[in-house]
């Protein structure tokens, strides 16, 4: 086993960053994932609702806050 790894394999199939600003995730932030595998911060979902339609910029479908309303 090689301990020089970047990511543990157990991260591999998270995220690695948020598709609108482009920046990658710190381990405990916390994220709103979308259907398709990518996932987005707060504010970018915030965005998506106010110049993308509240939709994905990959794959279209709808991205809400937890706690929002729909």
């Amino acid at each position: 086993a090689s301990s020089n790894l970047i990511h543990p394999a157990i991260e591999e199939d998270l995220p690695y960053a948020d598709p609108v600003d482009g920046m990658p995730f710190e381990p405990d932030e916390s994220i709103v994932p979308c259907a398709c595998g990518l996932a987005y911060r707060k504010d970018s979902v915030t965005w998506l609702a106010d110049y993308h339609d509240g939709c994905c910029i990959h794959c279209g479908a709808k991205v809400d806050l937890p706690n929002r309303p729909s």
